[in-house]
């Protein structure tokens, strides 16, 4: 069974080594398009089929490219032996409006000493503590909030900016959102992104 997703990460690896390649971007584009169409039930079998047609004509003329993704992505539309298993926090942020606000958020847990958790939210701050409880199954109290536009995708760019804090060794969808440190000094890490995003945008 072939994870559709799999293979975006294959492509979104492909391009983020060659950051000049408009085609292999373009690839990937492709395959998120696919995923999410999928997901939603939009595509027939032959909408499917026309996107990895698509990708193999791009990733055919790609002399760099060892392995042809585009293959076994075919046979597994045209036998249906694929999934899409593909991380929450992914398909949220894929799926967020542009028009789309909510909170940036910190939070601490007496379960996790000396740790803090990054997160974003388009729910109230009590409700997504209680969500966290009832997933997870200990509490949060988000100390520190912002309220913003894109808030997932605000997320996603402070992550990068915090990776080097990032609780090592550990992967699962829980874990790789916490970082060592203190509110105080994550929360100063998102004020200057929120800030510089600001500014880019009034250019």
């Amino acid at each position: 069974m072939l994870n559709l997703y799999t293979v975006y990460k294959a492509y979104a690896q492909r391009a983020r080594r060659n950051p000049n390649n408009l085609e292999l971007r373009n690839i990937k584009e492709i395959m998120k398009y696919l995923i999410t169409q999928s997901l939603e039930e939009n595509l027939t079998i032959e909408e499917q089929l026309d996107c990895a047609r698509k990708i193999g004509i791009i990733e055919s003329d790609q002399k760099q490219c060892r392995k042809l993704y585009y293959l076994d992505l075919q046979d597994a539309l045209v036998t249906g032996s694929y999934e899409v298993e593909i991380p929450y926090q992914v398909i949220n942020l894929w799926r967020e409006s542009e028009n789309s606000a909510g909170y940036v958020y910190l939070a601490t847990s007496e379960s996790r000493k000396n740790q803090v958790k990054l997160g974003a939210t388009t729910i109230s701050i009590w409700r997504r503590e209680a969500a966290y409880l009832k997933r997870w199954g200990y509490e949060i109290s988000i100390d520190w909030k912002i309220w913003t536009d894109q808030p997932l995708a605000r997320e996603h760019k402070i992550k990068s900016k915090m990776k080097e804090y990032l609780v090592s060794g550990l992967t699962d969808g829980v874990s790789n959102e916490w970082y060592y440190g203190n509110v105080s000094h994550f929360t100063q890490i998102i004020v200057e992104e929120c800030e510089a995003e600001e500014k880019y945008k009034s250019r």
